[in-house]
């Protein structure tokens, strides 16, 4: 996955003032002015080598937003210079394919334009190694492929760069720009190299590719973004994505925005502007007024009494008792309407739950449970009417009495 340093499109603007002066470098920090940036070595003396030098020394000004001399280098650098007349200049040409010295691009690079302008980069000319490298690209053919796709790296990204631990990092945390140099699909692009020529089939869909399910089909528990699956963020995935005794398993949308695959806007690559954050969002799923301040949900319908948005819990609190969320205790004091009355009369919560609840203690479907329903099914010859129950029951007979 090709490496895209440069300037973010805010900084640009400031370092077309000082070019004079040189720019500082985007990944030290240090003024490059009088010399070039190459990071260590020398690129590939092919297409991706002439892209490294463009997003290491041009795309600082000739960017998609900057477009300084109406170049633009970031979105189509290979049809934005090959055969392409100068705008500045009348009768020259950027790339002439197979004619290194006749092409305007290296002469602006080489510093051998003459009258027709600066050097290129104006912060100082490159390093002879660089320019030859475009040099022997041109005189080569100016293809726009890569001399070797497929060698894990080859020239252009380090040895073992294809193995899942190198670049997947550096993706998920958008330390390379993959799409630069792969498309905008990540299916070849420039280079020519597809993720889906390694990656398993379906992985653009397949959550579990990237976020775990080794143990199990449901992705639990799923590894941090950083490929830890020990000190979780989140420790208590599992048991929210799981079916338990006392629910069904919660589908992720509960707590995070689900992407439709690997690629959708915002999720990873495409629009993500928080590289390394699983975002946090509940507005879709059954706790939607719940806040999570990073160790703990409020306002939280999940873990409340069953009756509204009102429960708290902790990552680390542990849930198993009812009480945990169905505080009945003294008699039932905290819990909604007449189920005090009730629960000190000896009524169970069979006799009114009986679908969900087998007995006061244990779930009978927990399809049932926390489902965002409150499942009520009165003994026979009860009725209910909106709040109002009228039947005999516990010894009492009810005539409309409200709950």
């Amino acid at each position: 996955m090709a490496r895209r340093r440069g300037y973010p499109p805010l900084m640009r603007p400031l370092c077309l003032l000082v070019l004079l002066l040189g720019c500082p470098d985007p990944d030290t920090g240090k003024d490059t002015a009088g010399g070039d940036d190459t990071g260590g070595g020398v690129p590939s003396q092919d297409w991706c080598g002439v892209i490294e030098i463009f997003n290491d020394e041009c795309v600082v000004c000739h960017s998609a937003s900057g477009k300084a001399g109406d170049l633009d280098l970031e979105t189509d650098p290979y049809a934005a210079i090959v055969g392409i007349a100068s705008a500045a200049y009348a009768g020259e040409t950027l790339v002439v394919a197979g004619d290194a010295e006749g092409s305007f691009l290296l002469a602006k690079m080489a510093g051998t334009q003459g009258a027709n302008g600066e050097v290129m980069p104006t912060s100082g000319a490159l390093d002879a190694a660089l320019v030859d490298v475009v040099r022997t690209w041109i005189d080569a053919g100016a293809t726009d492929v890569c001399d070797n796709p497929d060698t894990g790296g080859g020239d252009y990204h380090p040895a073992g760069w294809a193995e899942p631990g190198a670049h997947g990092m550096a993706a998920k945390f958008q330390e390379d720009d993959c799409l630069g140099c792969h498309g905008a699909d990540l299916t070849g692009g420039d280079v020519g190299v597809s993720c889906d020529e390694c990656h398993a089939e379906g992985w653009r869909t397949d959550c579990t590719y990237c976020h775990g399910g080794g143990d199990n089909g449901t992705g639990a528990p799923p590894e941090d973004i950083d490929d830890q699956s020990t000190a979780l963020s989140f420790a208590p995935h599992t048991a929210h994505v799981e079916d338990t005794d006392l629910h069904d398993a919660f589908a992720c949308l509960q707590c995070h925005r689900t992407p439709d695959e690997a690629l959708s806007t915002g999720h990873f690559l495409v629009g993500d502007d928080s590289p390394g954050v699983a975002e946090t969002d509940l507005g879709d799923g059954l706790a939607s007024r719940a806040e999570w301040n990073g160790t703990g949900c409020s306002n939280n319908y999940c873990h409340g009494d069953g009756t509204g948005h009102n429960g708290s819990v902790d990552a680390t609190d542990s849930v198993g008792g009812c009480n945990d969320c169905h505080d009945a205790s003294g008699n039932g004091r905290h819990l909604s309407g007449r189920h005090e009355d009730h629960l000190e009369e000896g009524v169970s919560c069979t006799d009114c739950h009986g679908d969900t609840v087998s007995s006061a203690t244990r779930i009978e479907d927990p399809s049932l449970h926390v489902d965002g329903e409150v499942q009520v099914t009165l003994p026979a010859g009860m009725t209910r009417a909106g709040n109002e129950c009228t039947g005999a029951c516990h010894g009492e007979n009810h005539r409309g009495e409200d709950w």
